[in-house]
């Protein structure tokens, strides 16, 4: 799991409210003790990180959604 403090399904999918889930996830494993400034700087590279590691995922979506089968479903 890649957050461990905070629950990502309340957070929309967003690039705002993922940058948010990780500025939360870092707060609340301590790292409150940095300014807001390097805080961010942090929260930037973990939503990257965030994003590198769902990105397999959205393309076996993006895949799935693309097959011809799929696409044929209910068709007659």
């Amino acid at each position: 799991m890649f957050f461990k403090k905070i629950d990502f399904s309340k957070y929309e999918p967003t690039d705002q409210d993922t940058l948010r889930a990780c500025f939360d996830e870092l707060e609340l494993s301590g790292y409150d003790i940095l300014e807001k400034d390097e805080l961010r700087v942090l929260a930037e590279y973990k939503a990257e990180k965030f994003k590198n590691f769902m990105r397999p995922l959205f393309g076996e979506i993006q895949n799935f959604l693309n097959n011809k089968e799929y696409q044929n479903i209910g068709s007659v």
